[in-house]
Order: structure tokens, then C-alpha cells, then sequence
């Protein structure tokens, strides 16, 4: 998922890569079940949610 292009990591990004999708499927998870996992993430203590693409990266 990774790679050297920049720019603002988004769910509409993620839900395209054929990697996460296959483990969303895997997991009996679909699209809205997804995002709000992760937008649930940002409220976790102690999470640390990458802001950006090259931050998610290092």
C-alpha cells in the first residue's frame, strides 16, 4: 500500500487497494463497517493514527 507517490492517505484510497479489500472480505468486513472502525480508531487512547501517507510509511 505503500509507495513513493505523495498525498493525504484517505478511506476512499484504502477501500481501492486490492490487498485491504481482500481482507476486509476475509473477514466478513464491508465497506461502512471499515470506516467506521477507523474513525472510531482516532478516539482510542494511547492510538497513534498516522495523519499522513509518508507518516503510515515510516
Amino acid at each position: 500500500m505503500c509507495s513513493n507517490t505523495t498525498g493525504e492517505l484517505t478511506f476512499e484510497s484504502m477501500l481501492c487497494d486490492p490487498l485491504i479489500r481482500m481482507v476486509m472480505a476475509s473477514d466478513g468486513v464491508n465497506a461502512a463497517e471499515f470506516v467506521a472502525l477507523m474513525m472510531n480508531a482516532r478516539q482510542w487512547p494511547g492510538l497513534q493514527v498516522p495523519k499522513s501517507r509518508e507518516e503510515a510509511c515510516q
